[in-house]
């Protein structure tokens, strides 16, 4: 009809894009990280850190810990970001199946996102509860986040601020719509599940629980972006359980 708005779409990103978009955003991330590394270790030298010394090695890989949670996910993001602009410019104002989709949720949907996340952390920190993780079953995350510390302030800001709406973007959201213009909403989901436990392998692989939490919150936040066909309630979904995972760590409950 004349007049009639349309609604935006999206250029096609097709499977091929999609894990090239995969594979620099990987690239872009273990770049930023090296970097941070070799700009710490300058520093240690600079400082008279001597190498030999456990305890000062400790110390400055310890100091290491914010920069190396931040620094690489927000080289991440941007690199995310740069790539979506090139290939998918609109994506963020698509509103169909395999955009963004809708920026305004209801309040039922908010709701039912964010109880879902808290139900998933609760049931995750009960487990824990009951077969509290060993040291050696931690992963490198679990061991930042159960000492108090700069280190554990900054993986807070990351897992509830900064890594929901990266990843639910980056998996749910572009890498998504890539697989599913070329195979299909099923096999797409699968694809992104299994690549977004994969991208957790080091915190779960020795802990059951944790990677059965992680397993439900990767279903549940698919669920959830199809249902409400919208990223942002599982960007919700996906803030709320690391809210109260962060939260158990804080007071002791986990670790």
């Amino acid at each position: 009809m004349e007049g009639e708005i349309q609604p935006t779409l999206s250029p096609r990103l097709g499977a091929g894009r999609a894990f090239g978009m995969l594979a620099l955003v990987f690239v872009a991330q273990t770049f930023f990280g090296i970097v941070v590394v070799i700009v710490g270790m300058f520093i240690a030298v600079a400082r008279d850190v001597n190498f030999e010394d456990k305890r000062q090695m400790t110390q400055a890989m310890e100091s290491m810990n914010a920069p190396l949670l931040l620094i690489p996910i927000l080289g991440s993001a941007a690199a995310l970001y740069f790539l979506a602009l090139a290939w998918v410019p609109s994506w963020l104002h698509d509103r169909s199946s395999t955009g963004f989709g809708s920026v305004r949720l209801s309040l039922k949907q908010i709701v039912v996102a964010a109880g879902c996340g808290v139900a998933i952390g609760v049931v995750y920190c009960v487990l824990v509860s009951y077969m509290p993780p060993s040291p050696d079953q931690l992963g490198p995350l679990a061991k930042i986040a159960a000492r108090p510390g700069l280190g554990r302030a900054a993986l807070a800001v990351v897992a509830v601020l900064l890594a929901p709406p990266f990843e639910e973007v980056f998996f749910r959201g572009v890498l998504f719509k890539g697989f599913a213009e070329s195979w299909g909403f099923v096999p797409a989901g699968i694809l992104v599940t299994v690549l977004f436990v994969g991208s957790h392998v080091f915190e779960i692989f020795l802990y059951w629980p944790a990677a059965l939490a992680i397993l439900t919150l990767a279903l549940a936040t698919l669920a959830v972006r199809l249902k409400t066909s919208s990223v942002g309630s599982a960007i919700l979904l996906h803030a709320s359980y690391n809210l109260v995972v962060m939260v158990a760590f804080y007071l002791g409950k986990h670790g």
